[in-house]
């Protein structure tokens, strides 16, 4: 099993050499890298109030390459105390959206992109297969390549080949959605009611936190058996994203939204004034609104629990 692993993790770095070749054939007429903060499970837990942004202008090739291949492993962070040499989390990630503008043959670049894709999909397939244990899972894998980060080595490439009119970098805060249980969410509750402070808290506050919390429960027995209950959450961990707008080969514009955690290669991009780049992110005040699937309704909108019903 670690042998396959081992030759997923080498298909990957040989699928990258030649993207590197083709890319020494046809230099990049531009690039722009945007450099974010490395950043650990706990700013996931609680998002930084700021992040600055480092744009890398004209990024020479060498450089590119080290984005794609040198930061598969971290070289900081949690580590077990028995063992420095493993980390104790693999959700320490660096991130690089920006863009790559490759004069090659777009077929060419297309089938490049494309095998290196295709090892990166391969050798997820191969780290998953090591174990149905998840723990056991990333502990088989950490003995193989100490500091490795999964998310980061399997992170897909994206190639655009059209005419791009207009493309734009932002900042987006997804929403997480999670299967939760009847029992959970009441002992979630109860919880909550169990921690008010009475000391911090006027006696109206006190009041109407119960009354909320009480109806709240109420609400949460009256969910039937075939309900199906999922909490929605902004996650309030900022990801880069892009919003590209193209132009086909039929003269169609059309726009799409890409998650943007790697630079994108692209094969036209005639005016750079369309690039607008990433800029440093400051947490927003006001929290985006949580929208609740299709089908689905809310229970307790305050904690964004929603329910469906089982098809019979």
């Amino acid at each position: 099993m670690s042998d396959n692993i081992q030759y997923c993790y080498h298909q990957i770095e040989e699928a990258i050499k030649v993207l590197e070749t083709l890319l020494r054939a046809y230099p990049p007429t531009f690039s722009a890298i945007h450099r974010l903060p490395t950043l650990t499970k706990h700013d996931e837990i609680n998002p930084p109030e700021c992040m600055d942004v480092v744009n890398d202008l004209e990024l020479p090739i060498p450089g590119v390459m080290a984005i794609l291949r040198d930061y598969f492993s971290i070289d900081s962070g949690d580590t077990d105390s028995n063992n420095p040499t493993k980390v104790s989390s693999t959700k320490i990630t660096r991130k690089f959206p920006g863009v790559v503008v490759v004069p090659a043959p777009p077929e060419d670049l297309s089938l490049v992109i494309a095998q290196v894709n295709l090892a990166k999909a391969k050798f997820d397939v191969a780290y998953r297969e090591l174990s149905t244990d998840s723990y056991e899972r990333f502990s088989m894998l950490h003995d193989l390549y100490p500091r490795l980060v999964s998310s980061q080595i399997t992170r897909k490439l994206v190639h655009i080949p059209e005419l791009i009119r207009k493309l734009s970098f932002y900042w987006h805060v997804p929403q997480v959605t999670k299967k939760v249980t009847k029992d959970e969410v009441i002992s979630y509750l109860k919880n909550q009611l169990e921690k008010l402070d009475r000391r911090i808290m006027s006696l109206n506050e006190y009041q109407e936190a119960v009354t909320l919390l009480n109806g709240e429960l109420a609400e949460i027995e009256k969910v039937g058996e075939k309900d199906i209950l999922k909490r929605i959450r902004n996650s309030g961990f900022p990801s880069p994203a892009a919003n590209i707008s193209i132009l086909t080969k039929e003269m169609e514009r059309v726009g799409k939204n890409f998650k943007a955690p790697m630079p994108f290669f692209v094969s036209n991009l005639p005016d750079l004034s369309k690039v607008t780049f990433l800029q440093s992110y400051v947490f927003p005040t006001r929290k985006p609104v949580i929208t609740p699937p299709d089908s689905h309704s809310f229970v307790i909108e305050r904690i964004g629990l929603v329910k469906t019903k089982k098809k019979e």
